[in-house]
């Protein structure tokens, strides 16, 4: 789902309130203290804005508006690496900023038939389009360097959704809604390497997987891709060599509830939110046995990301904040207010 307009324009006077501007504080209170840094990305603002902010001593560096007004951008519409943060617009065109200056280096219209960009990637010098809001949904593949189209290629179905995407060194992961099928794809050429359907037979649920419509997102690990079914209401693994799908586990007590939902890994555990009951599940990379819940109260995390030892989170609910988690014991070690982005991302 994609950032809402709405929120976006709230944000934009929160933070026209706060003064945050170019290497001001994040906010007029509760500045953030002890983190081990690394930089946060977020999107906000009618405008819409780019903002970076350091997660050790809650600056705002980059800050710069990567569109018009009328433009807004997806939930997972913002990728760092290289040195640039690549933002996937609703009109198409990807906007390469330089993640030290904030320059805007170059705006790519890579959809030109009307449709949108949904998910951006980036790594290993290249970033990647995904859009499927046409007939024959398309990744392209951009060069880091010369911004020049590399590659472009049909990586799912005809007529169906990009429900997630994953990028790790040279390889693409892409989970379609409706058929409901993960497609490992060469990051180079674009060509698919395998694919395994992930549907359920509702009414055989012992039956194997197949070509059955479903939906659900999709998550990282070493050696795993893990997948929430919310059709099934379940937890899947599929093995990144042998592409073998293993039920794991029933997710119903988490998800008939119903309301949004978001799902991220960190190499070690795969986190589920629930924003609506205010929890978010932390899983084991391994077995998908669940280690964790946090409790954080209805509306956090409706936008997080992960690190190895941090979750940020939004709480889009009362205090428009972003709260920096420590993984391992469940404590708000850092609090970064006043900020309500609509997308976040890590690096």
């Amino acid at each position: 789902m994609r950032a809402g307009l709405n929120s976006l324009a709230a944000m934009l006077c929160v933070l026209a309130a706060s003064g945050c501007g170019s290497g001001g504080d994040a906010g007029s209170s509760n500045s953030p203290k002890g983190s081990t840094g690394g930089t946060l990305w977020e999107v906000s603002g009618s405008l819409p804005m780019l903002r970076s902010i350091d997660t050790a001593s809650g600056k705002i560096g980059v800050d710069v508006q990567i569109g018009p007004g009328s433009i807004d951008v997806w939930d997972k519409g913002v990728a760092p690496a290289d040195g640039l943060v690549w933002v996937g617009r609703t009109d198409g065109a990807v906007v390469a900023v330089n993640a030290s200056s904030g320059q805007i280096e170059k705006t790519i219209d890579v959809i030109t038939d009307g449709g949108e960009v949904e998910i951006m990637l980036a790594g290993g010098g290249a970033a990647y389009a995904l859009s499927s809001s046409s007939e024959k949904p398309v990744v392209i593949e951009l060069d880091a360097k010369t911004f020049a189209n590399k590659a472009q290629a049909q990586v799912i179905s005809d007529n169906v959704p990009f429900s997630s995407a994953l990028y790790e060194p040279g390889t693409i992961w892409a989970l379609s809604g409706s058929d409901f099928a993960l497609s490992k794809v060469n990051a180079t050429t674009l060509a698919v390497q395998g694919r395994v359907p992930l549907g359920q037979n509702l009414s055989d649920p012992e039956g194997p997987r197949g070509e059955y419509d479903g939906d659900g997102l999709a998550a990282l690990t070493t050696s795993k891709v893990w997948v929430v079914d919310r059709t099934a209401q379940q937890l899947l693994s599929v093995d990144k060599l042998s592409l073998q799908a293993t039920f794991v586990s029933d997710l119903g007590d988490l998800l008939a509830p119903g309301g949004p939902i978001d799902f991220r890994g960190n190499g070690d555990s795969t986190f589920l939110s629930l924003p609506d009951q205010g929890m978010l599940v932390r899983f084991d990379g391994k077995t998908g046995a669940r280690t964790k819940t946090y409790s954080l109260g209805v509306g956090v995390a409706s936008a997080f990301v992960v690190t190895k030892t941090k979750i940020y989170a939004t709480d889009n609910h009362v205090a428009n904040d972003v709260f920096e988690i420590d993984i391992q014991s469940g404590s708000i070690t850092n609090t970064y207010p006043n900020l309500r982005p609509s997308v976040l991302a890590v690096e």
